[in-house]
């Protein structure tokens, strides 16, 4: 009982104000107090400061009480000061509820060393105790009290004036006023004997005080709880000194004492993590003779523990969401971005609502709106980067469905409105299925304008897959136009006859109505508008109208093929369609003219697109008709004038021919009987000279028959053209050859040349 309480706690202590007044920097403090298990107590904690004259024991006291290292005076000595400025330390014992008490040992009063400076720096420390302390122990000798200066009244006046200054300003808790009686000796004069004594002075001392008018009725019990304890002489008592010892210390740390000190009731709700910046706040304000205004201070405190804890929040907040932010830098789809960032935002603000809810609430409030503000901000900015990386690929998803659901042959789809449809809508669900499992929760995000915009882009692209499907469909259109309708004209044009006009004109309207019927079927799976079905239908008629002239005009390049083998069908073939054989009584002037008239009506059935009843009679290229829409001309009357002019030239020399063959016939049929006979008499000896000769027999029958055959195939005049050239060529060979014997060329002399 007569050692110094042992300690299983750090017993550093911390010099939070030197003898200079300067305050210990807020870094520096913490760094010194993070063994203490401190910072992080929340309200669970308690401040105990102890005030007194000057090598009163104050230390010593403390040392006992709570276990803390205090430096104590070495009497041997003599009576100098020890503690300078304010020291704090942890106790060992804790309260009953396992909370921390810190304990002030301030510099004692009245102290030789600082002279006449005194009184105002025991003003400023004081003030600093009672800003901070729930507890201000009065440490004062038993022969004191009723003294002045060694009763410390001096020293209370100055605690109420500040006290009242403080309350007046916040209106807060009471302070609790332990005054401790050291060296009583109780038979010599009671305690409650000396407990009437300070009452009364504290009394008096109030009345004393010029008050603000809403105080002025107002007593000291108001403003403060006083409790008494005695301690009996160190040395002379020793026994009963620790016993008093250890009875004061259970009233600091039994709960369940009737007198128990440390209350709810005198807590000044500082937080722990913020007690070191708030002291030194407080301080600073001492020091500089401003009026304390606590609840300022303790709104300035707010700001600033409120500040470092949303940093701190918000640090692992980035830290958390570190790599998600660099996935999206990288243009990465970031998967379950919603769950990410709203766990990483609600452990944000659970972060920092805890220890935060323990300062000025306003301040807190407004604080955590900040930090909210700037988390929904960073993750803000990450989803408009999502919501960009998802459009994009949106756009792409898009692309590919279209692209599978698209017919694989190239041809036009059947209903795109039911494709577009299916196609849309997965998109627009690929993006919110996304978009949404990308929001915050709780937040007021919108993808909104990212959809619009996504819609936008589908729609253009949508359009222009439209308009190629439409036009793959009016091509398809087109070739089945040219399938059903032009291939068969093939077989009429290649024989055209007067009446083709009438049946291409019935295929031509069957054909197209039933292509109107399908294309208007086609249409309706393409929701297009009754003014947009209307186009592509007339779009229908004008494809067909142009693919029939364009027909009729690649026809009418092989017109004069056409119109020659019509000819040589009408002139040069019977009825029988033999090679005509031409008569000496056949009028081949009246046959040629027929067929050139005949064959010229080809002109006029090409030269319009006869698609009405009434263009049959039209005569178009005899200048008869002059309001003909040139949409239906196919051959221009000058184009038609060219052919007309070359057929009449090349059909010239089937005219003559025919001529040349008639003379022949008439030359051969003119030989009179009696001629023939008499060659038969006097050739009788070559006949039977061919008849009993094989070779002479074989070669007379060949050129029998091949006479024969030209004659029956009405080649006598072409063969005896060939015969008389032969025979001319010859001619004139032989002629060269007599005059080169008639007249040689004279052989050089070389010895002339010589």
């Amino acid at each position: 009982m007569g050692d110094t309480p042992k300690t299983e706690v750090n017993n550093k202590l911390v010099q939070i104000i030197d003898g200079d007044g300067q305050f210990t920097p807020v870094d520096n403090l913490r760094e010194q107090i993070k063994d203490w298990d401190f910072l992080n107590k929340g309200f669970d904690y308690f401040v105990v400061a102890i005030l007194g004259c000057q090598s009163s024991g104050k230390s010593t006291l403390l040392n006992y009480l709570f276990g803390t290292s205090f430096q104590t005076m070495e009497a041997q000595e003599g009576r100098t000061q020890t503690t300078l400025g304010v020291w704090m330390g942890r106790s060992k014992a804790k309260s009953a509820k396992d909370e921390t008490i810190l304990v002030f040992d301030v510099e004692g009063t009245d102290s030789r060393e600082r002279g006449e400076q005194a009184a105002m720096f025991e003003r400023k420390t004081s003030l600093f105790s009672l800003a901070l302390a729930e507890v201000l122990i009065v440490n004062m000798w038993h022969t004191d009290v009723g003294r002045y200066n060694a009763g410390n009244i001096a020293l209370l006046k100055t605690v109420f004036e500040l006290n009242l200054q403080l309350f007046s300003k916040k209106g807060g808790t009471k302070t609790l006023i332990l005054f401790l009686i050291r060296d009583h000796i109780p038979r010599e004069t009671p305690l409650e004997k000396l407990k009437g004594i300070i009452l009364k002075d504290m009394s008096n001392i109030w009345e004393s005080l010029i008050k603000p008018p809403e105080f002025v009725n107002s007593k000291a019990e108001d403003f403060f709880d006083f409790q008494f304890t005695a301690l009996p002489h160190k040395v002379l008592a020793e026994d009963e000194f620790y016993k008093g010892i250890d009875a004061l210390r259970s009233r600091f740390v039994d709960a369940h004492s009737p007198e128990f000190i440390l209350g709810k009731e005198y807590h000044k709700d500082v937080p722990a993590d913020g007690f070191v910046p708030y002291a030194e706040n407080i301080w600073q304000v001492v020091k500089e003779n401003k009026d304390l205004d606590l609840p300022t201070q303790k709104e300035m405190l707010a700001m600033y523990r409120c500040d470092e804890i949303s940093a701190e929040a918000k640090r692992h907040f980035d830290e958390t969401m570190a790599s998600t932010r660099k996935s999206l830098e990288k243009g990465e789809l970031v998967q379950n971005f919603g769950p990410t960032a709203t766990e990483a935002y609600q452990n944000a603000l659970v972060e920092y609502d805890g220890p935060s809810s323990r300062y000025h609430p306003d301040v807190a409030k407004n604080k955590r709106e900040v930090l909210a503000n700037k988390l929904n901000d960073d993750l803000y900015a990450m989803f408009q980067k999502l919501l960009l990386r998802l459009l994009e690929r949106s756009v792409t998803f898009f692309e590919k469905q279209l692209a599978d659901a698209l017919p694989k042959d190239g041809s036009a789809v059947l209903e795109f409105g039911k494709l577009k449809e299916e196609v849309v809508n997965a998109t627009l669900k690929y993006f919110r299925d996304i978009a949404q499992g990308s929001l915050l929760s709780g937040s007021n995000w919108s993808y909104e304008q990212e959809e619009r915009e996504l819609v936008q882009i589908i729609n253009k692209q949508i359009a222009v897959v439209k308009k190629v499907q439409l036009e793959k469909l009016m091509k398809e259109i087109k070739t089945q136009f040219n399938t059903t309708v032009l291939k068969p004209l093939d077989k009429i044009l290649e024989n055209p006859v007067p009446e083709m006009w009438s049946q291409i004109r019935d295929n031509f309207k069957a054909g197209k109505e039933k292509l109107s019927q399908f294309l208007q079927d086609r249409l309706q799976g393409y929701e297009l508008s009754e003014e947009e079905t209307v186009e592509r239908l007339e779009e229908l008629q004008m494809n067909s109208f142009t693919q029939l002239k364009e027909k009729f005009q690649e026809k009418a390049k092989y017109l004069p093929f056409l119109m020659s083998k019509k000819f040589e069908q009408l002139f040069n073939l019977d009825e029988n369609q033999l090679p005509r054989r031409w008569k000496p009584t056949d009028d081949i002037k009246s046959f040629f003219l027929t067929a050139r008239e005949k064959t010229e009506s080809l002109l006029e059935q090409f030269s319009l697109l006869r698609l009405q009843d009434e263009h049959d009679s039209l005569k178009y290229l005899d200048n008869s008709t002059s309001d003909v829409d040139d949409k239906f001309v196919i051959l221009t009357r000058d184009e038609a004038q060219v052919i007309k002019d070359k057929f009449y030239k090349d059909t010239q020399s089937n005219y003559l021919q025919a001529l040349r063959d008639q003379e022949n016939v008439n030359s051969v049929s003119s030989i009179p009987a009696f001629v023939i006979i008499l060659i038969l008499i006097l050739g009788f000896d070559e006949f039977w000279a061919i008849l009993t000769s094989p070779l002479l027999l074989i070669l007379t029958v060949m050129l029998g028959g091949g006479f024969y055959v030209v004659y029956m195939m009405n080649m006598l005049g072409p063969a005896q053209s060939i015969l008389q050239g032969l025979f001319r060529t010859s001619l004139k060979g032989a002629q060269v050859m007599i005059q080169k014997q008639l007249n040689p060329t004279p052989t050089p002399d070389p010895k002339k040349d010589n």
